[in-house]
């Protein structure tokens, strides 16, 4: 950690952030890290801005590295392709898509050394909590639940990545031993349940955007998921459903409103347990590249157009069940049309323009219409990025209930998530296409017609869409819980670590199912995956480099 860390106090000395306009993140100057002069919300406030921040001259590139990180679990998976411009674009995300990423891969250095600053930073606001003397115990409580639960999120995002990686949970820990994957989750368990007590269920309209107890269970929920331990799994999230704080929206669709103020701005829905609250400023101090970089790479969509990159595989599009309505919600197919109010008229999707979106599709999840954005310039948007939903908490739920023996419990949770789908909208208000363009055909890139493209709900009754399950075998429904989980969370970032994780259940299955995308449609994604290898990402070579390989062991096959 010396590699990272060793200027970092230079850093934190001159960290100052531009105020956006959500509440609780509007930050002063920081000029001295010390418990003195640091306003202890100032100091919780800065770790929370750490995962969104555009900041230059506190980290320099860490909201590049930001929204890298969001992306890659779709990525390097069978459900996108890493595209943008070309071969050349994210040059290090090309190497893992393509299995191909050493020690010294670019993207991987760069996960690692934001997610270590965000903990540093997170570090430094516990010691700044502690050591207040001027606010009350039940807030310096709270803000300790609050900085918990932002350290174990991050540590949950690398040692998923890395398979163990270094115990830094307080300032001067920064040169300690390697620790296991099971020595983490251990810690993160330990920490997640000091913060839950302290944690409220929910907060004030200008407080939206922190930490809850039910962000936190659902941290725990996956870190368990994530181990195996099902029945702690099935206890947590038993707890987030009986709380009833949570519930899904009526319409899936209805989720990816965010920012939309003709839709009725759907940001901190009933659905959403957690997500990192980005702005729109004249200084581009916050906006949420995240979103930005997966929209379409079309200039005539605003002044500054998307970046073109996660786009999806037809491979995902053939996961989804005929006449599914989420397709409406998840995917944007060349040629649609999105509708530009203050020109007048609609401009086409061109996903061929974009020659690395190889099977010319976009995210729908991210797009809204040109106009909600500020001064129409897609650029600088302000959608919040969530990283917790409901459904979710209802899949894992399942998932742990089947395992536990537990059927008819999981099936009811499963058919929730699928009912919801079922009843969904079948036209895309943001006026791109009603249900789905091509008119009527499918055939695009010489691949066979997809009936789903040209579903009649005019004359297909929807009773028969997304029919309940009544499967009880626990293998059975396992593998029908893990499709489900593709679907309802296609393109948010699971897809690539689920794979990883369920391949503890069935041996090898993330490999078989990334060599089998690059047989079917004939391409080098997933072709080189290694059994053993390349699960995890590689430790970067700069910290090996610093701390040596007895402090520092890389991966297997690095």
């Amino acid at each position: 950690m010396k590699f990272i860390f060793k200027n970092i106090w230079l850093l934190l000395l001159a960290l100052s952030f531009t105020a956006c306009s959500e509440d609780f993140l509007e930050i002063p100057v920081l000029v001295n890290p010390s418990p003195d002069s640091v306003d202890p919300a100032t100091a919780v406030t800065t770790a929370y801005s750490m995962n969104v921040t555009s900041n230059a001259s506190g980290y320099p590139n860490i909201r590049w590295k930001n929204w890298q990180g969001f992306l890659q679990g779709d990525g390097i998976s069978d459900d996108a392709f890493k595209a943008g411009s070309g071969e050349n674009d994210q040059p290090g995300w090309r190497e893992l898509e393509k299995f191909e990423g050493g020690s010294g891969n670019v993207q991987s250095f760069n996960f690692w050394e934001s997610q270590y600053k965000k903990i540093f930073v997170t570090n430094w606001a516990l010691s700044m909590i502690e050591e207040s003397t001027s606010i009350p115990q039940a807030l310096k409580n709270r803000y300790k639940g609050e900085l918990l639960f932002l350290r174990s999120l991050n540590y949950f995002w690398l040692n998923r990545a890395y398979g163990g990686v270094s115990p830094v949970f307080a300032i001067g820990e920064e040169s300690s031993k390697r620790a296991t994957e099971e020595e983490i989750y251990n810690r993160l368990e330990s920490d997640l349940k000091t913060a839950i007590p302290f944690l409220p269920d929910t907060y004030s309209e200008a407080e939206l955007g922190r930490a809850t107890k039910g962000a936190a269970k659902t941290l725990l929920a996956k870190i368990y998921l994530y181990q195996q331990k099902y029945q702690e799994c099935f206890d947590i999230t038993s707890e987030i459903i009986q709380s009833n704080v949570y519930e899904l929206e009526d319409d899936f669709m209805r989720i990816w409103d965010r920012g939309w103020t003709s839709a009725g701005d759907n940001e901190f829905g009933k659905e959403s347990i957690f997500e990192f609250v980005t702005a729109p400023s004249p200084e581009f101090s916050n906006p949420s590249d995240m979103i930005n970089a997966q929209r379409p790479r079309q200039g005539e969509f605003g002044l500054s157009a998307g970046w073109g990159m996660n786009t999806p595989t037809l491979d995902l599009l053939d996961a989804f069940e005929i006449g599914d309505p989420r397709i409406v919600s998840t995917f944007i197919f060349h040629g649609d049309s999105i509708y530009r109010p203050a020109l007048n008229f609609k401009l086409d999707a061109n996903a061929q323009a974009n020659g690395a979106n190889e099977h010319y599709m976009y995210s729908r999840k991210v797009i809204k219409p040109v106009s909600e954005a500020p001064d129409d310039d897609y650029k600088n948007n302000g959608d919040n990025v969530i990283i917790f939903r409901y459904a979710d908490v209802l899949l894992m739920h399942a998932e742990a209930a089947n395992e536990i023996g537990n059927s008819s419990e999981a099936l009811a949770k499963l058919n929730e998530v699928r009912r919801r789908a079922r009843n969904s909208s079948k036209t895309d208000r943001a006026n791109i296409r009603p249900y789905i363009n091509f008119g009527g055909k499918g055939n695009f890139i010489g691949i066979d017609e997809r009936p789903f493209l040209s579903y009649d709900w005019a004359t297909v009754p929807a009773s028969s869409v997304l029919p309940d399950i009544t499967v009880t075998d626990k293998a059975a429904l396992r593998t029908i819980i893990w499709h489900e989980r593709r679907v309802e969370l296609a393109l948010e970032g699971e897809r690539f670590f689920d794979l990883v994780r369920q391949s503890e259940i069935v041996p090898n299955r993330v490999g078989n199912v990334m060599r089998n995308f690059a047989s079917k449609w004939n391409n080098v994604k997933g072709a080189n995956f290694v059994n053993g290898v390349n699960e995890v990402f590689p430790i970067p070579q700069a910290e090996i480099d610093v701390l040596g390989t007895a402090m520092m062991p890389q991966n297997n096959g690095y």
